[in-house]
C-alpha cells in the first residue's frame, strides 16, 4: 500500500528514537571495549615477553602497636628499580627480611652482635645470602673464628633512630646481643623529627605510622608511640584522596596482583604519580605545619629549596655550615638525634652491650652528616665505625661508586660486602667489645 502524496509523513516516536541511541551507544561501548581488551592483552604479552619475572613491588604490611608498620611475617616480598636489581625475597616470622630468629629458649653463646637501621639494614635490593650480617658472620667463621660470632639484623625503611628504639625494644633486645650497630645514614637527621617527617611525607604529626620523639612543656624530648590510622590520615591529607576509599583499594589490590602483569604495572605508574603528588605537596604542608605553635621551632627557617628538593637532603646539607647558620628545623632534627643516641646509650648500659655507630659510605658524600654524626658521638664516648674510610683505605677511592647502586643509592652486595669487612675489621681491632659494655656503654664515659 502506498502512501497518498499529500499524507504527512510519519516520524519514529520518542520511544524508537531512543532505542537507537542507546543502541548507538552499546555499539560504541562493545567497540571501544573491544579495543581496550586488545590493548590490554597486547601489553601484556609484551611485559611477559620481557623476561622478568614480575613488574611491580610489593611489600606487605601490618600494624604492631608499640613498633608502628612493619613487614608481614613470613611472605614473600618482591622489590626492583627496573633498572639495576629485581628481588624476591620473604620476611621472618617477625616481618624482617633476615634469617628466622633462634628460638626463645636457645641458650646463647658466642659473641653475638645486632644491626639495626634503616633501608640499608632492611636490604630489599639484594638477596638475603649477599646482606652485611650474614656475610660478616661467614666473614668471622673464616677469619675470627674464636669471636664465634652470629648476627642478626633488623632493619625499616624510612626511619632514624628513634623509631628504630622500638625494634630494639621489642625485637632486638630479645637475641641478648653483646653488640648493638646502628647504621646511620644522612637522611637519619630528618626522620628523626616529627614535624619535618610529616612535612616531607604527608603524615599528620600526631598520628604518625611508627615512634616518634616530641617535646614535652619543659622543651625535653619524650617517645611518642605509633598510631593505627597514621598511613589513612596520610593518604587523605596529602594527595586529596578519601583516606578510606585509598585504604580500601590498595587492600583490594593485593587480592588480584600477581595475576596480570599489566594491572600490576598500571599500580606502579599510578602509585609513582600519587608519590609525586605528595611531594608536590610538600611547601604547603611545611607553611601549614609551620604555622602551628607546637611545631613552628622544628619546622622554622626551612630553605627556599626545601619546596622543590627532598627535604632530608636539604636539612643533610646544612649540616655543612656552622650550627649557629642552620636553620631551626636543621638544628631540632640534630637534637633529636641526640635524644636517640642517649636513649640507645642508657638501654645498650642496661643490658651490658657494647654500642658501635656504623657510617654508612653516603655520609661523606658531603660535608656535615659525617661530622655531626661523629661529633655527637664523641660527646658520648661512643665508637664510629667508617665505611668510607674502609673502602678508601682498603680498596681504593675510585672503587667507591661501586658500593650502591646508581639508580637506587642503596649498597649493591659489594657494598654489603664492604660493610661486613669494616666491622669484621673493628671486631679483630677491638675484641674487648665481645665482652659486653666495654664500649660507650657508661653514661658520661
Amino acid at each position: 500500500m502506498t502512501r497518498p502524496r499529500n499524507a504527512p509523513e510519519e516520524r519514529p516516536g520518542p520511544g524508537a528514537a531512543a532505542g537507537r541511541a542507546l543502541r548507538l551507544v552499546a555499539g560504541n561501548a562493545v567497540v571501544l571495549l573491544g579495543l581496550l581488551l586488545c590493548a590490554g592483552a597486547v601489553g601484556e604479552v609484551v611485559l611477559r615477553l620481557g623476561g622478568a619475572p614480575f613488574v611491580a613491588n610489593r611489600f606487605p604490611m601490618r600494624f604492631v602497636p608499640g613498633v608502628g608498620v612493619l613487614g608481614e611475617p613470613q611472605t614473600e616480598v618482591r622489590w626492583t628499580d627496573e633498572r639495576d636489581f629485581r628481588t624476591i625475597s620473604r620476611t621472618n616470622r617477625l616481618g624482617f627480611l633476615d634469617r628466622e630468629p633462634p628460638p626463645a629458649d636457645e641458650p646463647a653463646t658466642g659473641c653475638r652482635l645486632t644491626l639495626i637501621g634503616d633501608s640499608f639494614v632492611e636490604a630489599k635490593q639484594v638477596a638475603l645470602a649477599e646482606k652485611v650480617q650474614v656475610r660478616l658472620e661467614e666473614l668471622a667463621a673464616r677469619d675470627l673464628p674464636e669471636a664465634a660470632l652470629t648476627t642478626s639484623a633488623f632493619g625499616l625503611g624510612g626511619t632514624g633512630q628513634v623509631a628504630q628504639l622500638a625494634l630494639y625494644d621489642h625485637y632486638a633486645r630479645k637475641t641478648e646481643p653483646q653488640v648493638v650497630v646502628l647504621a646511620v645514614y644522612w637522611n637519619d637527621f630528618a626522620d628523626n623529627s616529627a614535624a619535618v617527617t610529616a612535612a616531607d611525607r604527608g603524615f599528620d604529626p600526631e598520628r604518625m605510622p611508627v615512634v616518634t620523639a616530641v617535646r614535652g612543656a619543659g622543651g625535653a624530648f619524650h617517645l611518642r608511640p605509633p598510631h593505627p590510622e597514621a598511613l589513612r590520615d596520610r593518604w587523605r591529607r596529602s594527595a586529596g584522596l578519601s583516606g578510606a576509599l585509598a585504604v580500601r583499594l590498595r587492600a583490594g589490590w593485593e587480592e588480584i596482583r600477581g595475576v596480570s602483569f599489566l594491572l600490576d604495572w598500571l599500580h606502579g605508574r599510578a602509585v609513582v604519580a600519587l608519590g609525586a603528588r605528595v611531594a608536590a605537596n610538600r611547601s604547603a604542608r611545611g607553611e601549614a605545619l609551620g604555622r602551628d605553635p607546637r611545631y613552628e621551632t622544628a619546622l622554622a627557617g626551612l630553605p627556599p629549596e626545601a619546596a622543590r628538593q627532598d627535604l632530608p637532603l636539604v636539612l643533610a646539607r646544612e649540616l655543612g655550615e656552622p650550627e649557629a647558620e642552620r636553620s631551626p628545623a636543621a638544628r631540632e632534627a640534630v637534637a633529636a638525634t641526640a635524644f636517640a643516641l642517649d636513649e640507645f646509650r642508657t638501654r645498650a648500659a642496661r643490658d651490658e652491650a657494647a654500642l658501635v655507630l656504623f657510617a654508612t659510605h653516603a655520609l661523606r658524600e658531603f660535608p656535615g652528616p659525617f661530622e655531626t654524626i661523629a661529633a655527637l658521638a664523641s660527646e658520648r664516648g661512643l665508637p664510629v665505625v667508617d665505611q668510607h674510610a674502609y673502602i678508601v683505605r682498603r680498596k681504593g677511592r675510585e672503587r667507591l661508586p661501586e658500593a650502591e647502586y646508581p639508580n637506587d643509592g642503596h649498597w649493591t652486595p659489594l657494598g654489603h660486602r664492604w660493610a661486613a669487612e669494616a666491622l669484621l675489621e673493628y671486631l679483630r681491632e677491638h675484641p674487648e667489645v665481645c665482652a659486653g659494655a666495654a664500649a660507650g656503654a657508661e653514661p658520661g664515659s
